[in-house]
């Protein structure tokens, strides 16, 4: 069954990672950055999301596009 996602104009993930957004990197690697935005402070949890762009989940495991 294939997943069929909204289209947006711009991707809220990428847009932190390129400081668009007000959020704190904790660490940053080749492949996953870990971050928490000024929503999630102090509520216990942090987002870990791919530096490269994808789709979907389902597209972690191929090569960027």
């Amino acid at each position: 069954m294939p997943i069929f996602m909204p289209s947006m104009d711009r991707c809220p993930f990428c847009d932190y990672l390129a400081g668009l957004h007000p959020v704190t990197i904790l660490e940053q690697g080749e492949q996953v950055a870990i971050l928490v935005t000024r929503w999630q402070r102090g509520q216990g949890h942090v987002l870990v999301i791919p530096i490269a762009h994808r789709p979907t989940v389902m597209d972690l495991g191929l090569d960027p596009v």
